[in-house]
């Protein structure tokens, strides 16, 4: 005579995972003898709470009334038989219930019958009991796994909860770093120029970056660059180029200074598979003028007073590659009279693909910018955002996008 279980063991007899508390099976059997006999023969192996029911209603009733573990069923019942009972519990989507058909029945398209009901194994009758405890121990293993993978689902969705939250803190620190919208009213109204940027990041933390100097009432220094990758790793670079951007630009905001110590910067402290692009803009604010740098960027458009577009192309190479300074035919300038406009973004706008595939190239960038040239600057970079979104159509953005449009009022006008 088999002696009673102190715990649970598989039918190799290698113990299973602990449940928490003692497990609860509900034997649903509608002949009084039977039912009796497998209440006899699993009190005396299992350490378990074994409920009894004189048929499926009264099972069903049972389970709902409190949580399942396992369910020992008899296929042929008045009422409510073994599989409508299952299909019952499968219904139900809070627990997990091990279900187990005991049946007469030996026609393999009966078994099929009751397993597509959500059924987890059968066993034919009259049954072998060694068989029996071995397919319920097997659920009992189950059963504790399912807790066990539960209980680690919780906790990982507790840690990334907790990593989402912190990122997303990090991400708004990130955007901090960004001129506010006071900086930039008190920049127009000190010097005439204006500026309007958006910057939507496609995660919460983003490798695009934006940053702004004001040495003294004629200059004014702005950078625009895009870290390659995405995620904390881009973000961490980003973050680490626009400190140090800020710190140069104390002490010196040459045009060629600026963008030897960004590369140096990028080759000395980016993984090898990283690298960044960048506008730099030295403005001349008297004589209404820049100086500008393109390192591997996409090109700078300017709106010309007549209506026409100009873009000036990439003139040094993306920052981290080689060490090679820029030389002085890397520096461009491009005069600015009143009204006419200057646009800076990062590549995620003509990036952007439509659902064929399509990118959104710089001519339609073109139409965008030209469509609002009667219109204030203010209001420019989301009209550009929105376009961009509309050619997405769907989906969310596949990369940083930041667009930085630039332009001069009348000075004069502003002093007078």
């Amino acid at each position: 005579m088999p002696e009673p279980c102190s715990g649970y063991l598989l039918s190799s007899g290698e113990p299973v995972p602990e449940v928490e508390s003692k497990p609860r099976i509900l034997i649903a059997e509608d002949d009084k003898l039977s039912r009796l006999k497998l209440e006899h023969f699993f009190s005396r192996q299992l350490d378990a709470e074994l409920v009894l029911a004189e048929d499926g209603e009264q099972a069903w009733q049972l389970y709902n009334e409190a949580p399942v573990d396992i369910i020992i069923s008899d296929w042929e019942m008045p009422g409510m038989t073994g599989p409508e009972l299952c299909q019952r519990v499968r219904s139900d989507t809070s627990q997990f219930t091990y279900f187990l058909l005991l049946t007469s029945r030996t026609e393999q398209a009966d078994m099929l019958e009751g397993m597509s009901t959500g059924a987890d194994d059968y066993v034919r009758k009259p049954y072998d009991p060694p068989e029996l405890l071995a397919r319920v121990r097997s659920g009992l293993r189950r059963i504790a796994l399912e807790e066990q993978m539960k209980k680690l689902n919780d906790e990982l969705g507790s840690a990334y909860n907790k990593i989402r939250e912190a990122l997303h803190a990090a991400g708004q620190m990130q955007r901090k770093m960004i001129p506010s919208a006071e900086q930039i009213a008190q920049l127009g109204q000190r010097t005439g120029l204006q500026l309007d940027y958006r910057y939507v990041s496609c995660d919460d933390l983003g490798g695009d970056v934006l940053g702004m100097y004001v040495p003294d009432q004629d200059h004014v220094a702005l950078f625009l660059a895009d870290v390659s990758g995405h995620g904390v790793a881009a973000s961490i670079a980003a973050v680490s180029m626009h400190t140090f951007l800020q710190t140069v630009l104390h002490t010196n905001t040459d045009p060629l200074k600026v963008m030897a110590a960004a590369n140096q910067f990028a080759c000395d402290e980016f993984p090898e598979t990283t690298f960044a692009t960048m506008a730099y803009f030295l403005f001349d604010v008297p004589r209404m003028s820049v100086d500008m740098i393109v390192a591997g960027h996409p090109p700078v458009l300017k709106m010309c007073s007549d209506g026409s577009m100009q873009q000036f192309e990439s003139s040094y190479q993306p920052l981290g590659i080689f060490d090679d300074p820029p030389t002085a035919a890397d520096v461009q300038r491009v005069e600015l009279g009143a009204g006419e406009r200057l646009i800076a973004y990062t590549d995620g706008v003509i990036e952007t693909r439509n659902p064929t595939g399509r990118f959104y190239s710089l001519d339609f960038l073109f139409a965008d910018i030209q469509a609002r040239a009667h219109r204030p600057l203010e209001g420019l970079s989301q009209s550009i955002l929105d376009a961009v979104a509309n050619w997405r159509y769907t989906g969310e953005a596949e990369d940083d996008i930041t667009v930085l449009a630039m332009s001069f009022q009348e000075v004069a006008a502003l002093k007078s």
